[in-house]
């Protein structure tokens, strides 16, 4: 076998290993994906709580306090601010 010869059967399997992985790799990304928005899909409705209207999302997070129960609202920036009942003050469901 030349020099030659073999530097083509070395590419070769070269570009044809390197075909098979990224043949993998996409059959496994495309895999992981619709595992996920399979998932989301499933799980969605568990994500919603008493902040929200029907299937309207407030964009708030429900944040409760095991020690007190008392009842906080957090948006995604980072504020947190009481939640308060009808008569404006804060509601608490546990023992204080």
């Amino acid at each position: 076998m030349t020099r030659g010869e073999l530097r083509e059967l070395l590419a070769g399997s070269i570009a044809d290993g390197m075909q098979k992985f990224f043949g993998y790799l996409l059959r496994f990304a495309f895999g992981l994906l619709m595992g996920w928005l399979l998932m989301a899909y499933l799980l969605g409705d568990l994500e919603y709580d008493t902040t929200d209207n029907g299937s309207n999302r407030s964009g708030l997070a429900l944040y409760i306090d095991n020690k007190t129960g008392c009842h906080y609202l957090g948006t995604a920036h980072g504020g947190l601010t009481p939640r308060l009942d009808s008569k404006g003050e804060h509601l608490c469901t546990g023992q204080e």
